[in-house]
């Protein structure tokens, strides 16, 4: 990871390419999903995904974490900290979404369902219009 952090450094356009390899990964994501979905249920997809996710990040991460010096906060104080209710709400609500975008890939085409999912800012200006009631 730290690899990746150094490239960045030295070379600041390689975010372009970073972007272009994630939108990437997710674009083949949803044409898997669209084919997953003729045999898989909504929820058998979110359990697949969540595994390898876990597995990617735990490769990732677990090298740093293990190399950090600063890292010393008791489990308990970490899983009773503000930052772990709110990191918990992100969470559950990225998997509802998830959950309801794979559902709907089932069934519409892929292009409509990525359409939609990715209108969340305009949902998010509304949500908070209307919550602020401007």
């Amino acid at each position: 990871m730290n690899k990746f952090v150094s490239i960045g450094e030295t070379h600041p356009n390689i975010a372009y390419m970073y972007a272009l390899g994630g939108n990437t990964t997710l674009a083949l994501m949803q044409i898997f999903i669209k084919y997953a979905s003729s045999t898989l249920t909504s929820f058998q997809i979110i359990i697949v995904r969540s595994v390898c996710l876990l597995l990617f990040n735990m490769a990732c991460v677990l090298p740093a974490i293990n190399k950090n010096p600063y890292i010393s906060e008791p489990l308990g104080s970490l899983l009773s900290s503000i930052a772990f209710r709110d990191v918990s709400i992100r969470v559950a609500l990225a998997g509802t979404a998830s959950t309801i975008m794979f559902y709907c890939i089932g069934y519409l085409p892929v292009s409509t369902v990525t359409t939609m999912f990715n209108m969340a800012p305009i949902f998010i200006f509304l949500i908070e219009a209307v919550a602020n009631k401007v």
